[in-house]
């Protein structure tokens, strides 16, 4: 796991405690100014900053999904993020692949109702001076005869159900599952690539956990944060 390490650290710039100012977007979209993103600071890469040159410290929490009725869902993130907000925080993170939020009905295939769902809380955030850090996937297995645990088994990836992988390492090393996931990725930029709301894009929730072994962990994501850079030249990308 050397290699990966030494590939994450240069990825990502850890995230650090202190006193944010949550009004970036609110202001920016009532003086009609440009918003700025965020980004790892030129001036001093152990820190993140606006485009703009103004200072970000993400001051958050792993939000995930709202749980419950998905009817209220989004009623609920206002109030989360509200709340949030109120209380100094200006970042969340949230998975994209669990069920509330989660797009694709089948491999390679959107709903596009799910992807005004997202817009709709990048709205929310940008009202309440909050950044989204988007994590793409967490499955662990695709084999629905070695499910282990239920929560992260992506069975429809699976080529007995008509998916375009055997195994995770076929998924990770093969031409058919990587051409799933820059499905995902193009599907994702037509819509969002110039949302201000959004911190960044993470591949995966601890990709170390998933199958496939280390060395096809650390080629995908050697590969697919080169991917991700290019469809989101404005946004951080990130591996967890």
């Amino acid at each position: 796991m050397t290699h990966l390490r030494v590939l994450l650290l240069r990825s990502i710039v850890p995230c650090l405690l202190g006193t944010a100012a949550t009004a970036t977007l609110v202001s920016a979209v009532a003086r009609g100014a440009e918003p700025a993103f965020v980004r790892v600071s030129p001036r001093d890469p152990r820190y993140f900053e606006m485009t703009d040159g103004r200072p970000f410290v993400p001051v958050g929490l792993n939000m995930v999904h709202p749980g419950g009725n998905p009817t209220n869902g989004l009623a609920v993130m206002d109030d989360w993020l509200g709340r949030l907000s109120a209380n100094g925080g200006n970042f969340i993170r949230i998975w994209l692949s669990s069920a509330f939020w989660e797009p694709e009905t089948a491999p390679g295939r959107f709903d596009e109702a799910r992807g005004r769902r997202l817009g709709e809380l990048f709205d929310i955030a940008g009202r309440h001076g909050v950044r989204v850090k988007v994590t793409l996937e967490h499955f662990r297995e695709v084999d629905p005869a070695n499910p282990g645990k239920t929560w992260a088994l992506k069975a429809d990836y699976h080529v007995s159900r008509g998916g375009p992988a055997a195994s995770m390492k076929d998924f990770f090393d093969g031409e058919a599952g990587r051409a799933v996931f820059l499905k995902r990725l193009d599907w994702l930029a037509e819509r969002f690539r110039d949302r201000p709301e959004v911190f960044g894009w993470e591949l995966w929730n601890e990709i170390n956990a998933a199958g496939g072994g280390a060395e096809a962990h650390e080629r995908w994501t050697r590969d697919m944060l080169v991917e991700l850079r290019r469809r989101f030249p404005r946004h951080l990308v990130m591996q967890s």
